[in-house]
């Protein structure tokens, strides 16, 4: 029983004469002098919808804090790549100049490499696959698993595949390092050859 009922019903019984003003006035005092109980607090809930809102608006944030890297490492990859030209085409996996362009980067780094038409490569270029088929010039070193052409190319630097197969005019400034050569065009090395198989049916100095 609160304090302030318990002080009401000795005012009652004041009032009616089952207790004098003496003692009325005791009991008061005693409880005037203890500190009042205050109620036990009841526990809050939580708004539901404010709940379910912060677990949104957080899971937002992380979701475009991912986003946000991964654009930011997509847009370094392509940023370290430079193209200009007609019919050049630019992606996470490929770089093809269907006309006449030039890329450059350090390095200048692919999964395929296609060229058609007339094209420059300005930085060593690695890759899977380079494949030939118009007049290229790499201006550094080429590093890639396969390389075949069939037109006119000329590699300033040092040509280090798996497969070379040529059936063009290629001209390599360094040395050639491969598994496996095959040339039925022109081949032109100035520096040496190291390869584990070489064929050749048409010109070679």
């Amino acid at each position: 029983m609160k304090r302030k009922d318990i002080l009401r019903k000795l005012e009652e019984r004041l009032a009616r004469g089952e207790i004098n003003e003496k003692t009325y006035l005791e009991i008061k005092a005693r409880y005037d002098s203890e500190p009042e109980e205050s109620e036990p607090s009841q526990p809050t809930m939580p708004d539901l919808g404010e709940a379910i809102g912060a677990v949104v608006a957080q899971a937002t944030a992380e979701a475009g804090r991912h986003a946000e890297h991964a654009a930011h490492a997509v847009g370094e990859a392509m940023r370290a790549v430079d193209f200009s030209g007609i019919g050049t085409q630019l992606s996470e996996e490929s770089i093809k100049i269907l006309g006449s362009g030039v890329v450059s980067g350090n390095p200048v780094k692919t999964v395929e490499f296609k060229s058609a038409g007339s094209a420059r490569v300005q930085g060593p270029l690695e890759a899977e696959t380079a494949r030939i088929a118009g007049s290229c010039v790499f201006e550094a070193d080429v590093h890639v698993e396969e390389f075949r052409s069939a037109g006119s190319t000329r590699i300033a630097g040092t040509l280090k595949a798996e497969e070379v197969e040529t059936s063009g005019a290629l001209q390599v400034d360094g040395s050639i390092e491969a598994e496996e050569i095959s040339s039925s065009g022109s081949l032109t090395v100035k520096g040496r050859v190291d390869a584990e198989e070489f064929r050749s049916s048409g010109s070679v100095r």
